[in-house]
C-alpha cells in the first residue's frame, strides 16, 4: 500500500448558498477508483480525499499496489474518516459510498456513515439540467462548462487497464497516470462548489443542518427540502439526527404536529396538520394559521421573499413555491427547538 499526500497553498472557495451548510463542519472530499461496478466482485484499488487544514488544502490518495491490498487501503481510510462529520461526492449516492460501505463490510470493518451528512452534487446539477443546457452530466462536462481544463486524459475505464498493467510492472509511469486521474477528479471537484453560484434558489435545496442543544448533548438533525411532501392533507418529511444509543424514543404530539425521533438509529419524522381552501377556480389549496404554533410569527415571517403567500396570520404552503419552502424550513426549525426547550426544563 502507499499512502501519498499532496498540499495546496490555496484556499477552497464555498459558495454563498453551501457556506452555511460547511461553515461548522469538518468535510471531505471524496473518489474512488475501482476494478469494475460490481461491489461484490470488484475491489477498490485506489481512494483519494480532499479536506482542509488552515488554509492549506491536503489531498491523500491511498493506493493499493495490487488487489490484496483493498483491506488495508480501507482500513486506513475508516480511521481518518472519523476525522469527519460531512462528505461532499460526485454521483456519490450511487456509486462511491454504496460501493465503500459494501466493500469495508466485506472486510469486517465498519464506517458510521449514517451518523455524517453527505453532499452529492450531481443531484442538484442534474436538478438544474434545463437552466445549465448541458450535453450530459459526466464530471469533466460540467467541468467545461466552468473552464476547467485537465492534464489527466484519461478514462475510469482506461484507469482500470492501466493499473492491471502497474500490478505486473510496477512502473512508475503506470502509477502516476493512474494517481493523475484519481487526484484530478478529487482536485477540481472541490472547484465545482462554484457552479452553485450560478443556480437559482440553490441554496435550500440542500440538506439543511438544526443545531440544538440539549442538556448535556449537542443534536444536530439533517433534512432535504425538496423530500418535503403533502398527503392526506398534511405535509410530511423524514431526516436523520446524531445517533444516540442510549436515549429513549420520543414521541410529541400537538394538536397541529406531531414529531417521533428514534435516537438509538437516528431517524426522524415530523407530520403538520395542515388547513384546505379553495381558490375561486375551485383549485384546493393549502394552509396553516401561524397563531396556532408555538412560534415567533415575525421570525417566519422574516424568511419571505415573497409576500404574496402571506394573507394577514394565513400561510400557504406549497412545496414548489420558493417562498413557501423557506418558510417551511423556519417553521420546522422553531418547533423542533420548542420541543427541545421544553423538554429540558421538565
Amino acid at each position: 500500500m502507499k499512502v501519498i499526500t499532496k498540499q495546496f497553498d490555496e484556499e477552497l472557495y464555498i459558495p454563498k448558498s453551501v457556506f452555511d451548510i460547511l461553515q461548522h463542519s469538518d468535510f471531505c472530499l471524496i473518489d474512488i477508483e475501482t476494478l469494475g461496478l460490481s461491489r461484490k466482485f470488484h475491489k477498490i484499488i485506489l481512494i483519494g480525499y480532499l479536506f482542509r487544514i488552515g488554509d492549506q488544502l491536503i489531498i491523500k490518495q491511498l493506493l493499493a499496489e495490487n488487489p490484496h491490498e483493498e483491506r488495508d487501503i480501507l482500513q486506513l481510510f475508516v480511521q481518518d474518516m472519523k476525522k469527519f462529520n460531512t462528505f461532499i461526492t460526485y454521483n456519490g449516492n450511487a456509486f462511491d459510498i454504496p460501493f465503500l460501505q459494501a466493500r469495508i463490510l466485506q472486510h469486517s470493518l465498519s464506517w458510521d456513515i449514517q451518523d455524517a451528512l453527505h453532499m452529492d452534487l450531481l443531484i442538484y446539477i442534474r436538478r438544474y439540467q434545463e437552466h445549465l443546457k448541458l450535453e450530459n452530466y459526466r464530471l469533466k462536462t460540467v467541468e467545461g462548462l466552468l473552464g476547467i481544463t485537465r492534464e489527466d486524459t484519461i478514462s475510469g475505464k482506461d484507469s482500470i487497464e492501466l493499473y492491471k498493467a502497474y500490478v505486473k510492472t510496477r512502473a512508475p509511469e503506470l502509477e502516476e497516470k493512474i494517481l493523475l486521474h484519481n487526484l484530478e477528479d478529487i482536485y477540481y471537484l472541490s472547484k465545482l462548489l462554484r457552479i452553485f453560484d450560478f443556480l437559482p434558489f440553490v441554496a435550500h435545496s440542500f440538506i439543511s443542518r438544526l443545531h440544538i442543544e440539549k442538556k448535556f448533548e449537542s443534536l444536530e438533525f439533517y433534512y432535504n427540502p425538496y423530500d418535503f411532501c403533502i398527503s392526506q392533507g398534511k405535509l410530511n418529511f423524514r431526516g436523520r439526527s446524531t445517533t444516540f444509543k442510549l436515549f429513549q424514543e420520543e414521541l410529541h404530539y400537538h394538536s397541529n404536529y406531531c414529531f417521533k425521533w428514534k435516537p438509538s438509529v437516528g431517524t426522524f419524522e415530523f407530520e403538520l396538520t395542515l388547513l384546505t381552501g379553495k381558490l375561486p377556480s375551485k383549485e384546493k389549496y393549502y394552509y396553516i394559521d401561524i397563531d396556532d404554533f408555538p412560534i415567533e410569527a415575525s421570525a417566519l415571517v422574516s424568511t419571505l421573499p415573497d409576500k404574496s403567500i402571506l394573507h394577514q396570520h394565513y400561510l400557504i404552503i406549497d412545496c414548489k413555491h420558493p417562498g413557501s419552502l423557506l418558510a417551511i424550513i423556519e417553521l420546522k426549525r422553531q418547533l423542533l427547538t420548542a420541543i427541545f426547550n421544553r423538554i429540558d426544563s421538565k
